[in-house]
């Protein structure tokens, strides 16, 4: 095995408990809150997590907000950071951080936001390195 592909083994491994199918966040309200990853394991989500959510989300949100939300490397910013894609989910994560939303994309995650996110989310969402 050469260096490119014992590279692309690491980070298929590390990137095993990553999603294949994900609920929109009135589903989980409605029933079941669980998901299934690429290396097989069902991951059940925390009721009070959703609760949470569903409290942060107004009616539209939770129609479209899609569980768990998705968290990758950034790797264009100059320090260590990370990212959530999608108009949303970064409107969502805003609220849940406390932070500014400019109405984008995309949004910005440093290391300290990245552990309250884990600590107050842990089965919500999902890390992907990229």
């Amino acid at each position: 095995m050469n260096g490119a592909q014992g590279l692309g083994k690491m980070m298929s491994d590390i990137n095993a408990d990553i999603p294949v199918s994900r609920r929109t966040l009135l589903e989980c309200i409605d029933g079941d809150r669980s998901y299934r990853t690429r290396s097989g394991h069902e991951v059940e989500m925390d009721p009070q997590e959703i609760e949470y959510l569903s409290t942060v989300c107004d009616q539209i949100d939770r129609m479209y907000l899609r569980l768990p939300i998705l968290i990758t490397t950034d790797v264009a910013g100059e320090g260590t950071c990370w990212k959530v894609d999608g108009r949303i989910e970064s409107k969502i994560i805003s609220k849940v951080l406390g932070r500014e939303w400019h109405d984008g994309d995309k949004m910005r995650i440093y290391h300290s936001d990245y552990r309250m996110l884990l600590k107050k989310m842990p089965t919500t969402t999902a890390i992907i390195y990229i």
